[in-house]
């Protein structure tokens, strides 16, 4: 297992190779496997192989160099749970999502806190990389809090991701462990365009949380919560 070098440590070929797939340098990757004979296949002392680094920096070209090459597991977890697809949604990079899953990366692989990749795409705002995770498979789940995609949607105020959900079939009145819906979430974080779009798509604007409060009684917006009661009356 490689080992990050502490004080007075000496720089070791298996170090390089880790810091090189950091910064990108795909020449020195290259060098330092096919010339130095370093293997391709450790782990740092998180359990994070090569690819969950080159994914986590969306370094692409590094990424398929040793998926196809070396035959890196795309599917590999470390510690945390966390596989590189799982990294690669939480930093937004499409372009290596998209590679991670036409190499058979499992789009509903979760973390110890129960969060998919959906989740982290969802939590962005990133409706690209939702799409490229839905035409996948992946499913409405929910994490350790009860959240489902959708409430994570919900407080990020892209209105093109909670229509992306609701088109793949998520359930637009999930509810959370505090019995939160999307829309309780919207009410809060004052997105509009979230309420528009869940109000356009039925969802239950009725339902109650834990603290028997519905939507619009969580209202952080006077402009939401009006354009909820005139929603309700019609």
């Amino acid at each position: 297992m490689s080992k990050f070098l502490n004080k007075g440590q000496t720089n070791t070929k298996q170090d390089d190779l880790f810091q090189a797939v950091k910064d990108g340098n795909m020449t020195n990757v290259q060098n330092l496997i096919e010339q130095d004979k370093v293997s391709p296949a450790q782990m740092d002392d998180d359990d994070r192989t090569l690819l969950h680094l080159a994914a986590a920096a969306g370094h692409v070209a590094i990424a398929n160099y040793l998926i196809v090459k070396h035959n890196l597991s795309v599917n590999t977890s470390d510690d945390g749970g966390w596989t590189p697809l799982l990294s690669a949604a939480s930093a937004g990079h499409t372009n290596m999502v998209k590679l991670l899953l036409e190499n058979n990366a499992d789009p509903n692989v979760a973390t110890e806190s129960k969060r998919t990749p959906l989740h982290y795409a969802c939590s962005k705002g990133r409706s690209d990389i939702v799409d490229l995770l839905l035409n996948a498979g992946a499913k409405s789940v929910k994490d350790e809090t009860g959240s489902a995609p959708i409430h994570r949607a919900a407080a990020n105020g892209n209105p093109n991701v909670i229509t992306r959900l609701i088109k793949a079939g998520h359930n637009i009145n999930s509810q959370n462990a505090e019995l939160d819906t999307a829309a309780h979430i919207a009410a809060v974080y004052g997105n509009e365009e979230i309420i528009q779009a869940l109000l356009s798509n039925n969802a239950d604007f009725t339902l109650e949380n834990k603290e028997s409060k519905t939507p619009s009684q969580v209202c952080t917006s006077a402009g939401i919560k009006y354009l909820i009661d005139e929603y309700s009356k019609k």
